[in-house]
């Protein structure tokens, strides 16, 4: 009894800390200089009136599975090396216990496939799309030649899930892990529990190691939550209820939060072949190095960096009404709704409900004071995410256009 007491106080302490982290504040630390019996009076920080499930909804705590992400396991001697020069960020900020935001490429630097990479010891997992997890497996044996990797698909034996906020306000601004200048840096966040065996043990024998959970910050937002690892036959919910954090009974709630933050996430949103990483804000979310070697796509993306402008970018859409998702195609076109600018301002990427994402020509997009799209009203903001350095390529659009 006193040692499940503990494992429960570790388990709300760690989801407090992922979801109200803040880099230089000691928050960071929570829980860490505490004495033994502090701990244990501090286990109900999740039960207090600001962050338990019965309170006011804005501050309720939601779990969400996530049921179109797929994870796929790479362990072996070198795996580190063959990641680094097949993806756009940075292997060597991935410390034991955390996560990275990278994307994919092709040879022309546009991108294939969007992903959260977890370690544990020796093991990585990616997630990726869970659409087209069996091209995402080829596309890394392409490129593993002969080294001794071993790529394997873990989505019947492991699940990924969220716990986030979802009725927080998009338009406050939410932390960057940093500044500007350590967008690279990422803190290590550690597992729920304590773990005697290696990842690779606990993926291969889930009767041993069943109520094992791992839980790592979002490493693209704050605002995103945080993902938990778990075994596929665990029964998370009931586990869960325990903590006061509520099942989402809408499969789509996690999408509304991602919408309205402006985050694109699966080949729906991120069309195959078509985009550049700047233009999915990649540069903004931590996934991409600027200092590390070559890699597939390293060249026009390094370009973009150094010397081009991105007049484009994926931004959220705010519907006067809801919209029919059959009514609107993912290439459905936005226009200015007073005809006031005559070209196309983008495309659309996504929509639920009132919410949607677009890849929208920045300047003009700031510059309408309502957009169309089809019969359907609609208003963007420039995510308070953004830091400021995004005024740059807007004043820079502006003075091209």
């Amino acid at each position: 009894m006193f040692r499940s007491i503990i494992r429960k106080v570790c388990f709300q302490e760690n989801i407090f800390r992922a979801l109200h982290w803040h880099r230089g504040s000691d928050q960071v630390f929570l829980g860490l200089k505490r004495s033994f019996s502090e701990r244990v009076s501090h286990k109900c920080i999740l039960n207090s009136s600001r962050y338990c499930s019965t309170s006011s909804s804005a501050y309720e705590v939601k779990y969400e599975n996530l049921s179109n992400r797929g994870l796929v396991r790479l362990s072996g001697e070198g795996v580190d090396q063959f990641l680094q020069g097949v993806m756009t960020n940075d292997i060597n900020h991935l410390q034991n216990s955390t996560s990275l935001y990278t994307m994919f490429l092709n040879t022309k630097g546009r991108i294939l496939y969007d992903s959260i990479i977890y370690k544990y010891n020796n093991i990585l997992l990616v997630e990726c799309d869970i659409n087209d997890i069996d091209n995402f497996i080829k596309h890394l044996k392409m490129y593993r030649v002969r080294r001794k990797i071993d790529i394997d698909n873990m989505t019947d034996v492991l699940n990924a899930g969220v716990i986030f906020y979802p009725n927080q306000n998009p338009s406050k601004n939410c932390d960057l892990n940093g500044s500007i200048k350590d967008l690279e840096q990422l803190v290590p966040c550690s597992t729920i529990y304590e773990h005697d065996s290696s990842f690779e043990l606990y993926v291969k024998d889930l009767l041993v190691a069943k109520n094992n959970i791992f839980i790592y910050r979002d490493p693209r937002l704050s605002s995103l939550g945080v993902r938990l690892i778990h075994p596929k036959d665990l029964d998370i919910n009931s586990i869960l209820e325990k903590q006061n954090i509520v099942q989402n009974s809408d499969v789509d709630n996690y999408t509304t939060v991602r919408y309205k933050l402006g985050v694109a996430e699966g080949i729906e949103e991120i069309p195959i072949g078509n985009c550049f990483p700047h233009e999915y804000n990649c540069d903004y979310l931590h996934g991409v190095s600027f200092h590390k070697g070559c890699y597939i796509g390293q060249e026009l993306t390094a370009r973009t960096q150094h010397t081009g402008v991105v007049r484009k970018r994926i931004m959220p859409l705010y519907f006067e009404d809801t919209v029919n998702p059959q009514s609107l195609t993912r290439d459905s076109v936005l226009e200015d709704f007073d005809h006031l600018v005559k070209i196309n301002i983008g495309k659309v990427r996504g929509v639920h409900g009132k919410c949607g994402l677009a890849l929208m020509r920045i300047a003009e997009a700031l510059k309408v004071n309502k957009l169309k799209v089809k019969n359907y009203a609609a208003k963007t903001i420039k995510p308070a995410w953004w830091p400021i350095e995004a005024s740059k390529s807007i004043n820079k659009a502006k003075e091209q256009s």
